[in-house]
């Protein structure tokens, strides 16, 4: 009797399994379930960088740069528009990744630092500086460590829009977005990027006719207020609950709005491949998206890869994949292929010979953090 019982409740179970597997089949087929990504232990261990990065505080102890000062009868102001205004990108002081701040901040720096006697604005006029971006990205070119050159190369993003200010009336003068590079051996020396900016910006000031600025559109400081609080005003940044699906553009990512609700997400560890599956189960593989999200944390995509976003404040940022970089072993560093391939014997096979060596990996992928501009979609 009990044998029966067993019997009878192994056949309910197995019925039950296999109708749960059939409903779970069907609705697979009709498009109606997404395989949702989870995280990854590197998408945990990048989270758990950027929320412990520490901060790198510049402090100009030998600054005697006297040229790039600037007077005149009104006087200049910068304010903050950026959505990141709490650091100016990132720095490898000491070969760890550090997120680079100044003493007081930019703002203050700035408003303190061009101050002097070399330019002459007519009739008294104000200027009234907003600093959209402001962000110095570090590339290290360095081959090997072996070599013992430390070679950087420092970017400085910018972009500042500058008012002229005329009984209380503020009048676009004009735009200042460009890059500035700056190549140094010295990485302490290298934040001089900064008072090349000063130089070059106070020149564009100097060059500027700001007698045509009166016939432009004006605004009030009220006016100008206001849409840098607007400039603030996107759903990503606002809404609380993130929706779920695939991002095919920037635009849908701000926005909070994926246009593709159902997705699969396969990762290994050279790439990751994004499939979106279309209301008659068909799935297919896309290269073209801009990110995807589960409902709870967002993914963008570089290189081939998802890397996970974390907020901090009013912007994104994320640890992602940076480049290749050589590696010694014991028979072939990184300097002895470098000479290999100037003698022309990579092309008779040399590389994979080398490659296939066995006392070590030629190629390592390197990281860096990395921040999300919310403007236009590009990453610093």
């Amino acid at each position: 009797m009990i044998k029966k019982k067993i019997i009878f409740l192994i056949l309910i179970v197995k019925t039950l399994t296999m109708r749960n597997l059939v409903s779970f089949l069907l609705l697979l087929i009709i498009g109606q379930i997404t395989v949702k990504a989870q995280e990854t232990r590197a998408d945990k261990k990048a989270l758990v960088f950027l929320d412990n990065i520490q901060t790198y505080n510049w402090l100009e102890k030998k600054d005697t740069d006297t040229t790039n000062t600037i007077n005149f009868d009104g006087t200049i102001q910068f304010i903050d528009g950026r959505f990141n205004n709490s650091s100016i990108g990132y720095t490898t002081h000491s070969s760890k990744y550090k997120r680079l701040t100044i003493e007081g901040g930019i703002i203050n720096y700035l408003n303190s630092k061009i101050i002097g006697n070399k330019v002459k604005i007519p009739n008294s006029k104000n200027l009234l500086c907003i600093i959209h971006n402001f962000i110095i990205v570090e590339a290290d070119t360095t081959e090997h460590e072996s070599l013992r050159i430390s070679r950087l190369i420092s970017k400085l993003y910018v972009k500042v829009d500058v008012f002229v200010e005329n009984n209380q009336q503020f009048f676009s003068a004009f735009r200042f977005d460009t890059v500035l590079t700056n190549f140094d051996r010295n990485r302490k020396r290298n934040l001089n990027i900064i008072n090349e900016f000063n130089s070059t910006f106070i020149a564009k000031i100097d060059r500027f006719n700001f007698g045509n600025t009166v016939n432009k559109k004006s605004y009030t400081f009220n006016d100008i207020q206001e849409s840098l609080k607007d400039k603030l005003d996107l759903p990503i940044l606002k809404n609380v609950a993130l929706k779920k699906g695939v991002y095919a553009n920037f635009n849908e990512f701000v926005q909070n709005k994926p246009s593709v609700s159902n997705y699969e997400i396969k990762k290994d560890k050279l790439s990751d491949q994004l499939f979106v599956i279309d209301k008659d189960g068909n799935s297919q593989l896309t290269r073209k998206a801009f990110g995807y999200c589960d409902g709870q944390n967002i993914w963008i995509y570089l290189a081939d890869n998802f890397f996970i976003l974390h907020r901090k404040n009013n912007y994104f940022e994320f640890y992602g994949f940076a480049g290749l970089s050589r590696i010694e072993n014991d028979l072939f560093n990184a300097y002895n292929v470098t000479r290999i391939a100037r003698m022309g014997l990579l092309s008779y096979g040399g590389l994979t010979t080398l490659a296939s060596s066995g006392n070590a990996k030629m190629l390592e992928p390197h990281y860096r953090p990395y921040e999300l501009d919310l403007e236009k979609g590009r990453i610093f």
